[in-house]
């Protein structure tokens, strides 16, 4: 079990401050981990929510994405004897630093109550000197903690032999840590150590303005990586590029897309011309063998993201509109080009599943949510929550506690994107979608089956027993789910092909006879990570890693890394780790040889 010193600080909310465990500790395996089983899971989360100042004074954080980074490492040996190694450290000691000296160009995901309009008018003013200055990179090239970068983990990031050299890097084995913004952390993929801050101007100057996704999309087949940039002013533009793993003969570096700069369904000087794009929060993207998908949501920032300069954080920042479309911009990955746009109902979301396309057409699957709401709610992440805490108050929450609201779960959306052009198009086009099953997020799958009809679908969803936890009234507690899809298909029902239509739902979706749960009582669990069997022939044979915070009866916390049989969702193992909880978003896993399994 690791280590469980003082925890430092409590906020307000419930929120503790973790103990980095920055030796690793072999951990007491329960139970049995399948043989083939050998390699590391990492997580990335959040350890710090509380600054303890030298005034004596404490700064909380108001929103739990906003925590400090925190990485985690199972090193894991199934077999006779199976063995759990732990490891874990904080990665943002710069911020901590910035905070303590009242650094106020300090950007969070959630408000700051406290601050006053003279305080937000002194932030505007210091964030653009600091813009001017250069200040960012200067903060980068001086301490790899100095920004709090906390949701997403890749290996065999895609550095190139020169900046491996430069970094002292072994080659494919870059651990990289990502977030919404333009900002990566290179770490040690041993100790975790923070190595380097950087950007993906660092690879390519043109690829250096403020937002990225936080999950890129990996072709295991032709060895590359995709993601974007946004550029919110003064003209919303996405530019979409992908690098080759170096090991691939013959492949380019970098390739660049055809900027994204207006709805080709709607083009600029069309008899309906839309209006400008709008520069939405795009957490998540797809890719098929022949396309790239770039949703463009109807929740964005507003005035071309200039506000987040103004309240000092992006959920201020955030609009939803309900009249607005949701656009799904297509560019060819053989020409290159934006070759058009497919409009949909509004709705908002935040992470794809798999997509695939079929001669001319494309299937896409997203946990989708039909308005913002889910952000407002985002509040209570992670927080099994104490009598003895309050929520906050300072947000314009709307709960799924709320007498006279509701936040809906997630929907599993199959979008169908007809008749793709090989060239740009402007002429108007509709995605239809298929709604597969409710309830479920963070989803992932078998990674064989990435650009391929599937069948399963492993993800997040509303734990069942939440009603019987005695803190019911204020405990958020998640399951984990296997989500049966059915036989893989690439057609839907026909009432999907009238014009027109929006919807079809076909209930039987999503609830095939291989469908399970795990859902433990007093206990919320993180992203499930499916690992196939590598001689396994069934596509869901294999096993599922998640961590379970656990509350007991006596009110002990405990984390646990649990390991599920992918097929019927049962506990074969499970290792202890400490008594707290750890909050964390995404994870990925690798083998004995470094090589990502699966990845986040």
């Amino acid at each position: 079990m690791a280590d469980s010193t003082t925890l430092n600080e409590t906020s307000p909310f419930g929120d503790k401050n973790l103990t980095a465990c920055t030796t690793p500790i072999d951990v007491k395996v329960d139970g049995q981990i399948p043989e083939w089983v050998h390699g590391v899971l990492y997580r990335v989360g959040l350890g710090t929510f509380s600054v303890p100042k030298p005034d004596g004074s404490v700064f909380h954080f108001n929103h739990p994405f906003d925590g400090l980074a925190m990485l985690h490492r199972f090193e894991i040996h199934g077999g006779n004897n199976p063995r759990v190694t732990y490891t874990s450290r904080h990665t943002a000691n710069g911020v901590k630093s910035r905070i303590i000296r009242n650094d106020s160009t300090l950007v969070f995901f959630g408000p700051d109550p406290c601050k006053t309009i003279f305080g937000r008018i002194q932030s505007v003013y210091h964030q653009l000197l600091g813009l001017c200055r250069g200040e960012l990179e200067q903060r980068m090239r001086m301490d790899p903690e100095g920004e709090n970068i906390n949701v997403a983990i890749a290996p065999n990031f895609p550095l190139g032999e020169d900046l491996e050299k430069q970094w002292g890097v072994d080659a494919g084995m870059a651990l990289v840590v990502k977030t919404d913004a333009n900002i990566l952390q290179l770490v040690d993929h041993q100790t975790l150590e923070p190595k380097k801050a950087f950007t993906y101007g660092t690879i390519d100057m043109e690829y250096s303005d403020r937002f990225a996704a936080s999950h890129h999309q990996y072709d295991m087949k032709t060895g590359e990586w995709f993601n974007f940039i946004l550029e919110t002013f003064p003209k919303p533009t996405w530019r979409v590029f992908s690098y080759s793993t170096p090991s691939v003969p013959g492949a380019t570096k970098v390739k660049k897309f055809q900027p994204i700069t207006q709805n080709l369904s709607r083009p600029n000087g069309y008899f309906f011309s839309s209006r400008p794009l709008k520069s939405c929060y795009t957490h998540s993207f797809a890719i098929t063998d022949n396309y790239v998908i770039i949703p463009n949501w109807s929740y964005y920032f507003s005035y071309y993201s200039l506000s987040i300069l103004w309240y000092g954080n992006a959920y201020d920042s955030l609009y939803f509109d309900p009249n607005l479309p949701t656009l799904f911009h297509v560019l060819s990955r053989t020409t290159g080009l934006h070759v058009a746009t497919y409009e949909s109902d509004s709705a908002f979301g935040f992470h794809t599943a798999n997509a695939w396309d079929d001669n001319g057409t494309i299937w896409m699957d997203i946990a989708t949510y039909p308005d913002g709401r889910v952000i407002d709610a985002s509040f209570d992440f992670a927080r099994m929550y104490n009598e003895k805490y309050v929520k906050p108050v300072s947000y314009r929450k709307i709960g799924r506690k709320a007498s006279n609201t509701y936040v809906p779960v997630a929907e599993l959306r199959r979008y169908k994107l007809n008749d793709i052009p090989s060239t740009p198009s402007n002429i108007p086009r509709r995605a239809v979608y298929e709604l597969l099953g409710l309830d479920i997020d963070l989803p992932h799958f078998d990674p064989r089956r990435h650009c391929k009809p599937y069948r399963y679908l492993y993800g997040t969803c509303r734990n069942q027993n939440e009603s019987t936890h005695k803190n019911g009234h204020d405990v958020i507690l998640s399951a984990v789910q296997k989500m049966d899809l059915g036989p893989p298909a690439t057609n839907f029902a026909s009432t999907l092909e009238q014009v027109g239509s929006s919807c079809s739902i076909d209930k039987k979706q999503g609830s095939g006879p291989n469908t399970r749960r795990f859902d433990p009582p007093s206990a919320s669990c993180s992203e499930p990570i499916f690992l196939p069997n590598p001689l396994g022939t069934e596509e869901d044979d294999g096993v599922v890693l998640t961590m379970v915070n656990e509350i007991r009866n006596d009110d002990q916390e405990a984390c646990i890394l649990v390991i599920l049989d992918a097929k019927n969702m049962t506990e074969m193992a499970r290792a202890e780790i400490g008594p707290w909880h750890a909050k964390t978003i995404h994870g990925s896993f690798v083998d004995q040889a470094g090589r990502g399994i699966s990845v986040s």
